[in-house]
């Protein structure tokens, strides 16, 4: 009811000030691209998923509309601004919540370490390589924080809950 409507509005706001900053905040942040406003719009996004759950069903077919429409239209990117983000969140909610994808838990959990190692492996990257194009930077800090993460779990996280659990008992 009215408090849907609220949550509703301000989800709305967000999703408004998430596409403003390569106009208006431009001025005020002298910068071409601010990247916390991709995540903030993603989880906008999700989050009126959430509050309108029960209306809007995540399928494969509006999954594929969202991205034959960032296909067709990537040369405007005032709608691209709002289409990309919107495509990743309904990519994430849709195979997050997918029973065929659910069984495909990995055997290692390597979340927290992606989580603590990913700034790091930045930081490194940036240091002794510098600058460079911005994919490979992603996929080469990627790979090198999956391995870190792996690692992380194997050597330390993994004994460390098995070790609480012996504790426990």
């Amino acid at each position: 009811g009215n408090n849907k409507n609220t949550q509703n509005k301000i989800i709305f706001v967000i999703i408004i000030l998430s596409i403003i900053p390569n106009h208006f905040l431009l001025h005020f942040f002298e910068r071409t691209y601010i990247p916390g406003f991709v995540p903030m719009a993603c989880f906008a996004f999700g989050s009126f998923f959430a509050v309108n759950q029960e209306k809007i069903k995540l399928d494969f077919k509006l999954l594929f509309a969202l991205v034959l429409s960032l296909v067709l239209f990537w040369r405007y990117i005032h709608l691209i601004q709002i289409l990309f983000p919107l495509t990743i969140s309904v990519f994430l909610l849709f195979f997050s919540t997918d029973k065929f994808v659910l069984k495909l838990k990995p055997k290692y959990d390597i979340s927290y370490g992606l989580y603590i190692w990913h700034f790091l492996i930045q930081q490194i990257i940036i240091l002794y390589i510098g600058s460079f194009n911005v994919y490979l930077f992603f996929i080469v800090s990627f790979v090198l924080t999956v391995l870190l993460a792996f690692l992380s779990f194997v050597l330390v996280e993994e004994r460390s809950i098995n070790y609480g659990y012996k504790l426990g008992n």
